[in-house]
């Protein structure tokens, strides 16, 4: 019994301010805040015909960042999918939408002061996207998943543009 009640009052000397600081960490947007601007892939459309480049936009507002994928092909320049992260029942959650498509909400996964993970289980492709800070001016995303029973990934690479 004298152990019971020693190993009860062990467990309760957890230090409370070191779980609100990783709590706050992982719920904290600004955490995000490194992937605002705009960011220009000229690698992933080169080998069309015409080629193109792929761009994203992101803002931040109060309570979210909002992103917009376009894909430019010679002189024209369209939507491809709008993007979040936002809080949903104190998680950070990554939502898309392709134009044309339903709204899909990935989980986080993983956080820190370079990277961020959201995964999606159900998806096949892409089941996780991961967004990975290279320096200032450069980052990367890897969508990652299922193909016709394999494995697939893509890795896109993108420079910060003008904002």
């Amino acid at each position: 019994m004298t152990l019971v009640v020693f190993l009860l009052l062990l467990i309760s000397c957890d230090n409370p301010e070191d779980n609100a600081v990783k709590s706050e960490s992982v719920n904290d947007l600004h955490l995000f805040s490194w992937i605002e601007g705009t960011w220009l892939d000229t690698n992933t459309f080169r080998n069309y015909n015409p080629p193109g480049h792929y761009i994203e936009e992101w803002s931040i507002s109060n309570d979210s960042i909002h992103g917009v994928g376009l894909k430019v092909v010679g002189s024209d320049t369209s939507i491809t999918r709008y993007m979040s992260i936002r809080k949903l029942n104190n998680e950070p959650v990554f939502i898309e939408r392709e134009l044309g498509q339903a709204m899909i909400s990935y989980s986080y996964s993983k956080l820190d002061s370079s990277s961020f993970a959201f995964i999606n289980k159900a998806q096949s492709f892409p089941r996780e996207i991961i967004y990975q800070k290279n320096n200032e001016d450069s980052m990367s995303i890897s969508l990652k998943g299922i193909v016709e029973e394999f494995d697939r990934e893509i890795k896109m690479r993108f420079k910060k543009g003008d904002s």
